[in-house]
This record gives structure tokens, C-alpha cells and sequence, in this order.
């Protein structure tokens, strides 16, 4: 693709990272993230080659293309189209194979992969605890997520529905920086470090230590609950 294509093909696409897609010419998105910096800071290896990566919630891929960088298979979901969101662009452009998936963290279904990132995800769902429980279903190893959070010390999660957080409707809840970390690890993960990097901003690396599945019926509320079968 020569240069001027390529600057009318950017010009054309919405975009939601803003980030430098070839020498000189930048992207207009909204946000700028730095990968390298996050998964330094966060633990995760610089050589992921034999391993599975997902990024879930992925915008534009930044975050998947750089575990491509670094060897992985990857996969990016997200729930917008292929053409709105610009993962296949990317990797045919710069030649780094990422698969590009429309769905939810609810609806999904693959084989766990062994490094699942889900930045900026979970105050989008409607359903929290029930994502954290999907995102166990899908990773084998390492969880790296980032989220908004509210000041308290409780172990509370605040419902803001329409557009009452960041203008935005499709946000929701928004929990404090301890709840946060317990339903991460109500939901099988091990917390190995966690860091406020802005002032409602939090990040957590853990680890899969045990399976969980939501309960949909009595017999598997009880179980969950009181680890007994109902009599």
C-alpha cells in the first residue's frame, strides 16, 4: 500500500487508540496506550512463542498485536464489527497474524489460552462477577486486567447506568479498589500485583489457581455456597 492510500485508508477508519501505524503517520484516536510499558510493569513475558494469548475487549489490538511481537498465537474479541474495529487491517499491514473474533466475554467459546488480557473491560458489563467467571473458563495461566474504580475502602460496587460514568452508556458499575481484587480472586485468580497507575485507575497481574463456574440452578447454588449438595 503506497503512502497516499494509506493515509486516506487511515483518515477513513474511526479509530479509538491513537498510536504512530507508520513513520510519521498517527492514528486519531482517543487514547494512547503504551503495551510494552503495561506488560513489562504487569509480568508478562517478552517471549510468549508456543503460547496462547486473548485480548478481550481489544478496541484496535494494540495490546494483541504486541503479544503477536512477542511470539504468541492471538486472538482479539471484541463485540464491534470486523470493519469497525481495524485488527484485520492491522495485521494484513503489518504482517503480524492476529485473529480478529465479534463476540462477548459471555458468549465466546475457545480453548483457555494461557495469557487473557481484559483492559478497560469490566465496567462494561452488565454482568461483572459473571465475566470474571467467563474470563476463568478462558484462561489456562496469567490475567491481566485494568479497570476504573471508585474511592472507599468497602467492598462495594456502584451501579451507574446510562450514561451517569464518563458519559458513556455502555458502562455500568464501577467497584472500588477491594472489591475489585476480591471478586478477582472469588473467581479463581491469585493476585500477584496490583497497582494504581492514574487516580480511578487500577491494574491487577494474577494467576488461574482453581476453576469456577457460575451457578444457574439450586443444586449448583448450594454447592457453590455451602460446598454440599442439596438434600
Amino acid at each position: 500500500m503506497d503512502r497516499a492510500t494509506l493515509e486516506a485508508e487511515v483518515k477513513r477508519r474511526h479509530w479509538f487508540h491513537s498510536f504512530e501505524i507508520a513513520p510519521g503517520l498517527w492514528t486519531q484516536g482517543h487514547y494512547k496506550p503504551d503495551p510494552a510499558w503495561l506488560f513489562e510493569l504487569m509480568g508478562v513475558a517478552s517471549e510468549l512463542r508456543g503460547r496462547r494469548a486473548l485480548d478481550m475487549g481489544c478496541a484496535d489490538g494494540l495490546y494483541a498485536f504486541e503479544c503477536a511481537r512477542r511470539g504468541a498465537e492471538v486472538t482479539a474479541v471484541d463485540v464491534f464489527s470486523p470493519e469497525f474495529r481495524n485488527v484485520g487491517f492491522l495485521s494484513e499491514l503489518w504482517q503480524l497474524p492476529v485473529q480478529y473474533v465479534q463476540s462477548t466475554v459471555y458468549t465466546y467459546q475457545a480453548e483457555p489460552a494461557d495469557v487473557v488480557l481484559a483492559l478497560g473491560v469490566l465496567y462494561h458489563l452488565q454482568y461483572p462477577l459473571l465475566g470474571l467467571h467467563r474470563l476463568n473458563a478462558l484462561c489456562r495461566d496469567q490475567l491481566v486486567l485494568e479497570s476504573e474504580v471508585r474511592r472507599g475502602w468497602s467492598k462495594t460496587l456502584r451501579f451507574l447506568p446510562g450514561k451517569e460514568l464518563n458519559d458513556d452508556p455502555s458502562n455500568w458499575w464501577v467497584p472500588t479498589k477491594r472489591c475489585l481484587l476480591a471478586m478477582v480472586e472469588s473467581a479463581g485468580f491469585r493476585i500477584e500485583k496490583a497497582i494504581q497507575h492514574a487516580p480511578r485507575r487500577f491494574m491487577i497481574a494474577a494467576r488461574k489457581v482453581r476453576e469456577v463456574a457460575p451457578a444457574f440452578n439450586p443444586h449448583e447454588v448450594n454447592v457453590a455456597n455451602y460446598g454440599i449438595a442439596p438434600y
